[in-house]
């Protein structure tokens, strides 16, 4: 009899087919033995020839009809055998000892319930591509640090967890849209577990190219803040205060941006742009999720 693979990889997608091939390629190039691991895609009801792919490599896949991403893994975690469940994102690149890195903390006692790796930009050709990086809008370390208003966290765009404490926390809460992963963590965290940063755990990640995709992410995050802030608010170590410094920033953007526009800096606009687009659709995400949730966090 063969025994089960020590780790399983999941991997939500949604529509991405190319993006989900180049995935699936770094993960035939990883350093253990294909042994080691399972590779389970998990169809959120793509129209393209993600499942195709998928299948096509090699992976496993399911089907879950219920979108979102909280959805998704949680079907994935149900499918899985692996005493270990990594998490990657279709849009990403896995580094060749990537799994290899994660599987250290596991020959530890205790060993962590989750872990965190890097994210690095799969690519810089763009102005917004540049910006995301410098901003690290997607950067796990800044992410495992805590504040009087998070506790750290695992993006599970790549993110590595026991079986152990994914069953003992009952997986993501498909309620929460966005923040899904920072929410099963804090609770892994209060359950008693360790979470660890491993930066040479590496990911490549492909950001946002479209103003609009970006907004879109950037708003999701504020709503996604909302939802976090009056689910766990008992556990703060201080009332919440508006943060007055960003909204000064956030007022004065527009008119740093007409101000380089007037004087033809290039790049400069367009940083300044984004800048605007990040502050105000975050903004705005923050205030419809307080009239969706009914709770003041602005």
């Amino acid at each position: 009899m063969t025994p089960s693979p020590n780790v399983t990889i999941i991997i939500p997608v949604l529509n991405r087919a190319a993006d989900l091939r180049r995935c699936l390629e770094s993960l035939g190039r990883q350093t253990v033995s294909s042994s080691q691991f399972d590779v389970l895609v998990v169809d959120n009801g793509s129209t393209d020839d993600s499942a195709q792919v998928a299948r096509e490599w090699g992976a496993r896949v399911i089907t879950e009809t219920r979108r979102g991403p909280a959805h998704a893994r949680n079907r994935g975690i149900q499918a899985s055998e692996g005493d270990w469940i990594a998490f990657i994102d279709s849009d990403c690149v896995a580094h060749p000892d990537w799994l290899e890195r994660l599987l250290r903390p596991t020959l530890d006692t205790p060993a962590p319930g989750f872990c965190a790796g890097a994210l690095l930009p799969g690519s810089l050709d763009t102005s917004l591509e540049r910006y995301i990086a410098a901003r690290g809008i997607m950067d796990p370390e800044r992410c495992m640090k805590q504040d009087d208003f998070s506790f750290p966290f695992a993006m599970t765009a790549n993110a590595f967890f026991s079986r152990k404490a994914l069953e003992l926390a009952g997986g993501f809460d498909p309620s929460l849209r966005v923040g899904e992963d920072a929410d099963l963590c804090w609770r892994i965290a209060w359950a008693g577990f360790e979470g660890r940063y491993l930066p040479e755990a590496r990911v490549d990640h492909y950001h946002r190219t479209s103003l609009s995709s970006f907004a879109h992410q950037v708003f999701g995050y504020g709503e996604g803040t909302v939802a976090l802030y009056k689910k766990h608010r008992s556990q703060l170590t201080r009332p919440w205060q508006p943060d007055l410094p960003r909204y000064r920033r956030m007022i004065a953007a527009p008119f740093r941006r007409l101000l380089a526009l007037r004087q033809g800096s290039g790049e400069d606009v367009d940083w300044l742009t984004y800048e605007m687009i990040d502050l105000w659709a975050f903004a705005a995400g923050r205030l419809y999720g307080c009239l969706k949730h009914r709770v003041w966090f602005f």
